[in-house]
């Protein structure tokens, strides 16, 4: 017997929630409370299916409750939703109205979304840490860019510089003492990667949480995960120009691009240089970055260490 599926759609604030399940014109407002949604959870039927967006730290209360009821959660892109709701043709938006569109958007595309699972204690933790730092870093080069045509503060600037760079270099010491602790194979594995002139312990440390918690089935998947695939729009004999969709995690990037930009300068430098032959400097340290991040998940998914004589591309076999 065909059971059919309950789909609710979830539009989150910090104070409440609006619920709309699929298929009914009217919508429930609930506080976004411990008490409320678990008294919502408690009355719906068991392996709901509960889709909402990501609003920073406000949705996670609902999607922890709601795996933990054995709920299938969906916390989906905002800019998905939102190009969605141009496609439908929404004419205004209100917390109502967006509750009933999550809702219509997961039961058209419910098959092909990635449920979300939970991430561990020290995960969660780790993932704080890198968002924080990453802030740290954006916030020190903007100060270097915006002080560096003034004159007479240099002793000023060098001290406020050299605090700020204390702090995101005590943030990287947390963040790999909590690695080590969440489990040494998931950690270690990834530890292979430091053979590659380029691949560091922070950016080793990132990729092994995003492996240990994201089931990619291929590098393919991690590549577009991360936002490093390419976007563009060809018709008839018309090419559209090439860019990275950049739809995942901004700081994953920033550490491949600079990873890269590290192992173009040794042990991949004749395959950067391969790949400016038609790419511009930027655009082929993108093109490198993606190639690391390719053998991390080979490293991963083997458990081997990398070897330059087992890597396929010529010009570094040559060169080994």
């Amino acid at each position: 017997m065909q059971v059919d599926l309950v789909l609710f759609g979830v539009d989150v604030s910090s104070l409440w929630l609006d619920i709309n399940q699929y298929g009914s014109a009217s919508n429930l407002h609930i506080d976004n409370s411990i008490e409320a949604i678990s008294e919502w959870l408690e009355q719906i039927p068991k392996a709901s299916i509960i889709g909402m967006e990501v609003t920073g730290r406000y949705h996670l209360l609902l999607a922890k409750l709601a795996f933990a009821a054995g709920m299938r959660v969906y916390v989906l892109n905002p800019k998905d939703i939102h190009y969605y709701a141009k496609g439908v043709g929404r004419r205004a938006k209100t917390d109502r109205g967006d509750a009933l569109l999550i809702a219509r958007y997961l039961a058209a595309e419910q098959p092909l979304l990635r449920e979300w699972l939970p991430m561990s204690q020290e995960q969660e933790q780790i993932h704080a840490l890198f968002l924080r730092r990453s802030s740290l870093v954006k916030i020190r080069h903007a100060l270097m860019m915006t002080t560096s045509t003034l004159t007479g503060v240099d002793t000023e600037l060098a001290a406020a510089l050299l605090s700020m760079q204390r702090l995101i270099d005590s943030i990287g010491k947390q963040i790999l003492h909590l690695s080590k602790k969440q489990g040494d194979e998931y950690y270690n594995r990834m530890m292979a990667m430091r053979g590659i002139y380029g691949i560091g312990p922070l950016t080793a440390a990132y990729l092994a949480g995003l492996f240990s918690r994201v089931p990619f089935h291929s590098s393919d998947q991690a590549v577009c995960f991360l936002g490093m695939d390419l976007k563009f729009a060809d018709s008839g004999k018309k090419q559209g120009k090439r860019r990275l969709s950049k739809r995942g995690p901004s700081e994953a990037r920033r550490l491949l691009y600079n990873a890269a930009a590290a192992a173009g300068r040794g042990l991949f430098k004749p395959l950067l240089d391969k790949f400016r032959e038609r790419l511009p400097y930027a655009g082929a340290v993108i093109a490198l970055a993606r190639k690391l991040l390719r053998i991390a998940f080979a490293i991963w998914q083997n458990g081997e260490e990398f070897k330059i004589d087992r890597f396929s591309s010529p010009f570094l076999t040559k060169t080994a």
